[in-house]
């Protein structure tokens, strides 16, 4: 447990990675808090892989969208580990694609993505939000890259922009005139406010250096062509244009096979 899985590792290299994985199911609990403990996340993720491959139910699979929002809500990640939860966020959404593909009841989805939701927008937060200080715009600084921030802010935006109180949009016919948020997801995620934030980093002078990328998920997430599940599209697009130099990030940066049901 004391260190991770090489940051060289490369796409082609994660299916030989998990061919020699093994942990015995007494071990799992102590394995996954070690991995957080010490941001071995490369670790984790590589454990929801090795598990995916052996699911043989919708049920199965949403335990593991239920461990890895779990781990991304427990995360303290730091400047050297943040790239490695994208691992994790590409799971959480191959999961979820999968089970509006196959079916699967929503009500489940939804609570999940609403508690998903708020964890991105903490982890975009330009300054921590926590403790009196922050409530009132004074918390220290984020030490997570802008990048990073970025690409949180976006996933978030366009999650909560798909899901309303009753049901995921997998169509874009399905698209109600007004989002009516899930109960519960609070209103700094609601999809109007986490646009309106995206629109204000266009003059961020501390996002100068990302206002194309800006304006182009601005671009997709208005696009109502758009939907659920074009959200793997959305991360592989901004991981591959922010992350050019991580060959671990492969897997993430691959365009999805399926775009539709």
């Amino acid at each position: 447990f004391k260190t991770d899985i090489d940051s060289t590792t490369e796409g082609s290299g994660w299916c030989e990675l998990i061919s020699d994985f093994n942990i015995l199911d007494s071990m799992v609990e102590d394995y996954q808090k070690e991995c957080l403990a010490k941001e071995s996340y490369c670790s984790l993720a590589l454990y929801s892989m090795k598990r995916h491959l052996f699911c043989q139910s919708l049920e199965e699979e949403r335990w593991i969208l239920s461990k890895t929002v779990d781990w991304i809500c427990t995360a303290k990640p730091g400047p050297d580990s943040e790239h490695k939860m994208l691992l994790w966020f590409h799971k959480c959404l191959e999961v979820i694609i999968r089970q509006m593909n196959f079916g699967a009841p929503q009500p489940p989805i939804i609570r999940y993505l609403t508690r998903l939701i708020p964890h991105l927008v903490a982890l975009a937060e330009d300054k921590s939000s926590a403790g009196l200080l922050g409530a009132i715009g004074f918390g220290q600084k984020s030490k997570l890259s802008t990048k990073f921030r970025l690409i949180c802010r976006s996933l978030a935006a366009f999650l909560s922009d798909q899901t309303t109180e009753s049901h995921i949009i997998v169509q874009p016919s399905q698209r109600p005139l007004t989002i009516f948020s899930p109960p519960g997801l609070p209103n700094s995620c609601q999809p109007n406010a986490l646009i309106t934030t995206l629109q204000s980093l266009l003059s961020n002078k501390a996002y100068a250096g990302y206002r194309e990328n800006v304006s182009t998920i601005l671009q997709f997430i208005g696009n109502h062509n758009n939907c659920m599940l074009d959200a793997p599209v959305l991360l592989s697009l901004l991981v591959g244009v922010l992350y050019v130099e991580s060959k671990s990030l492969a897997i993430v940066k691959r365009p999805p096979l399926v775009r539709k049901s």
